[in-house]
């Protein structure tokens, strides 16, 4: 199976993090913390019509979600990211509606893995 065909690639992620579990954990922790925001921030951009901020959060997204092997979310986040940049807003949304399944697929995934509350 390749990289782009699943949510996340934990082994490369632990392998990356020395096997550490708990680190894993605690990164996973604050991810989903700061998730919320960062939609929020990409979300607003999109609705707002404005290129440089959808660029600026979409990056931001993408390397949040890079520290997980995520693949599909990373290339959602660079399908919006260049749309920013190009400023190429018209296929704005249905960039953004993919970005929320594929954060909504990592969303769960890390759900099981990040440290209890």
């Amino acid at each position: 199976m390749e990289h782009g065909d699943v949510v996340m690639d934990l082994d490369a992620v632990l392998e990356r993090l020395g096997g550490d579990r708990e680190l894993l954990a605690e990164l996973a922790t604050v991810y989903l913390e700061d998730e919320a925001a960062q939609i929020a921030q990409v979300e607003a951009a999109v609705t707002g019509g404005d290129p440089e901020g959808v660029r600026r959060a979409s990056h931001a997204i993408k390397g949040s979600v890079a520290n997980f092997g995520a693949g599909r979310a990373q290339a959602a986040a660079l399908a919006l990211e260049m749309a920013g940049r190009d400023n190429g807003l018209s296929n704005a949304p249905p960039l953004l509606d993919a970005l929320r399944r594929e954060l909504a697929a990592l969303h769960d995934a890390l759900s099981d893995l990040a440290a209890p509350r």
